[in-house]
Parts: structure tokens; C-alpha cells; sequence
């Protein structure tokens, strides 16, 4: 089945609300141009979800009301520091934080794709992550009476990808820094990525799938789409670009933001 949408009409079933999880990892292939189109459709109270989170959610941030709750267990800009519209969100309590590290978040997604409510573990004892996560409960194994950590399972409205090459049906190639996007994809009731190229299912360079076709709702052609973070081996993360948004924050980056905005809303095509 022909999944090509265009930008606007892949996106428009994002309601407000959802529970939204960001693909890619740090300044590598983050779905700008679908995080655009969020703010372009004017979304709002948004639940953000991401392994790590960067410069898509300064962005999302920027405006006021998109984005409700970050859950992740990075968020930053990578070399570039930390996120300052984050920070300034999060100091303010316009944005709520939702505590997770690597294995949390991990063992969330292990549970729902095992469809399971829970996943217990042993990786919180000691720490005081259980003391601002009140959600993670404790249960007793049955075998052998001790107590354990139960990370709830963690399942998203929606993802959103970005990739490389990714066929009509849905069927992507990510090459490297996978992340956590195919168990995303997966788990997620709509899916989207938006793509480099978007070539037909018998294309060779289809045989390393990254992305199973059947977990994708709809498919974006969007050269360029995840600038200014990079997309292997199509270009290079602008590292000019990030920078800017950096040296213009304390000024105030708006100007920059929207002439960024501009870019990325050019960028889709319909093949």
C-alpha cells in the first residue's frame, strides 16, 4: 500500500494532547521537518518522548502551550552544551520533567513491547530516582520474596522518524545510530517518517531495514528534512547553524527560529 502523504496531511492526525516520541539520537537525524509542521499546525499540550532530545524541542519550545511534558533521559545539544530554552522552560514550571535514564526508559519499552504493564529491575536500587518517579512502584518476585522496581511500560501516541531512504510502503533504512527508533515505530498507534529519498519496494538498498513497513502510517519525501542535525550519508550536521542558535539565545533566537522554520516547511515534496 502507497503510504505517501503530504507534510501536512501526515501530520494533521498529531492531536493535542498526544504523547509524541522524537526519533533519532543528539544532532543525528531528528524529524525537524515534522516538528515544524507540528508548530505550523499549531499543536499544543504535547507529551515529548525521546531516548535523547535536543534541538527539536528547543524549537517545539519556543512556543508557548506545544509542549506540556519531556520525558528522556538527555536533553541537551550535544557539543554544544545545554539546551537554554529547556532550562529556561523548566526553571519557569511552564514545562513538566519526567525522570527517566537509559535503563528506565529501556526496560519501559521492553514492557509494552511485550505487553506487559511492568518490567521489574534492579537498576533503581540505591538511587533516589524512585523518590521523583512515584509512578515506579515496588513489587515482591513470587520465587523469591524480594522486592523490586517495576518500570511501567512506555507507549506513544506517535513517533515521528527521519530517514534516509525509506520505500512507498514504509519500509526505511537508518544505517547507523539507530537509537531506539524501530521499538518507537513499533509501539506507537501512528507513525510517521519523513525521508531522504522515497523509492519503490524493490529498491536494493532496502535490505537493511531499519523500520518494519507495517508499524508506518504515512511517509514524507523531505529532502533535507532533518537539518540542522545530520542524516548519514546524505549531509553532514550543521554545526555553523546550531552554533548560531546558541550565541542568539541570550538575545533572544526568535528571528533565527523562524527564518529556520521557513527552511524546513519548504523542504517536503510529494513523489
Amino acid at each position: 500500500m502507497n503510504k505517501v502523504r503530504s507534510l501536512k496531511d501526515a501530520v494533521s492526525p498529531v492531536f493535542s494532547g498526544a504523547s509524541v516520541a522524537i526519533g533519532g539520537m543528539l544532532t543525528y537525524r531528528r524529524p525537524m521537518i515534522l516538528v515544524a509542521e507540528l508548530i505550523r499546525q499549531r499543536a499544543s499540550r504535547l507529551a515529548l518522548i525521546g531516548w535523547t532530545l535536543g534541538i527539536e524541542t528547543e524549537l517545539l519550545l519556543n512556543r508557548p502551550d506545544v509542549v506540556s511534558t519531556i520525558r528522556s533521559a538527555y536533553i541537551g545539544l550535544d557539543l554544544f552544551g545545554m539546551a537554554p530554552r529547556f532550562r529556561e522552560m523548566v526553571e519557569s514550571g511552564r514545562v513538566s520533567v519526567i525522570e527517566e535514564t537509559e535503563s528506565t526508559m529501556g526496560l519501559g519499552l521492553r514492557a509494552a513491547l511485550q505487553n506487559v504493564g511492568f518490567m521489574p529491575a534492579r537498576t533503581l536500587l540505591g538511587t533516589d530516582l524512585m523518590d521523583v518517579r512515584p509512578d515506579i512502584k515496588r513489587v515482591t518476585c513470587p520465587y523469591t520474596g524480594e522486592e523490586y522496581p517495576a518500570i511501567p511500560a512506555l507507549r506513544p501516541d506517535v513517533t515521528l522518524i527521519h530517514v534516509p531512504i525509506c520505500d512507498t510502503e514504509g519500509n526505511a533504512v537508518i544505517y547507523t545510530n539507530r537509537g531506539v527508533d524501530r521499538e518507537l515505530a513499533l509501539l506507537a498507534d501512528y507513525t510517521v517518517v519523513s525521508a531522504e529519498e522515497v523509492v519503490a519496494p524493490d529498491d536494493p538498498r532496502l535490505s537493511d531495514c531499519g523500520i518494519i513497513g507495517r508499524s508506518v502510517n504515512a511517509v514524507v519525501h523531505a529532502p533535507g528534512g532533518a537539518w540542522p542535525t545530520s542524516c548519514y550519508p546524505a549531509y553532514r550536521m550543521d554545526a555553523l547553524a546550531l552554533q548560531d542558535y546558541v550565541d542568539a539565545f541570550p538575545d533572544g533566537a526568535d528571528q533565527l527560529i523562524e527564518a529556520w522554520l521557513t527552511r524546513l516547511q519548504e523542504g517536503a515534496t510529494i513523489v
